[in-house]
């Protein structure tokens, strides 16, 4: 998906800089390829979730995934180019698709709270050294 926005966020920068004095046809173009870019994406979210709902059902497992209520306001903060980057992330939509796909199939979804998951280990559970 990396690669998908920076493609399209490459096209339209050139589009912007040809057609500046322009601005209604560059509107239009922009439009038709924001719609290719959304088209893409969402192409791509439905056959991650997929894969992701069918591993989880053929070892009949529950998923559980991160609760990003508010992640926003904590990207914000950053500067500019980072930004930009971390929001065309589509976190949220991705975890609706997975979330509706593991209902259709009878799969138990969860969020679970981010605070304090990187310090334990996901095999043990035993707490990790600072330095790997």
């Amino acid at each position: 998906m990396k690669r998908i926005h920076d493609e399209y966020s490459k096209k339209k920068q050139k589009i912007q800089k040809k057609l500046a004095k322009k601005p209604i046809k560059m509107r239009n173009i922009l439009k038709k390829y924001s719609g290719r870019e959304k088209r893409r994406v969402e192409n791509f979210l439905h056959k991650a979730s997929k894969i992701i709902v069918r591993e989880a059902e053929k070892y009949n497992a529950k998923i559980i995934m991160e609760n990003l209520n508010n992640i926003r306001n904590a990207i914000n903060k950053t500067n500019k180019n980072l930004r930009r980057r971390l929001n065309r992330w589509n976190f949220r939509k991705l975890q609706t698709f997975i979330e509706y796909k593991a209902k259709w199939n009878n799969l138990p979804v969860k969020y679970s709270d981010a605070k304090y998951t990187s310090r334990l280990c996901p095999i043990c559970g035993c707490n990790l050294n600072p330095n790997g």
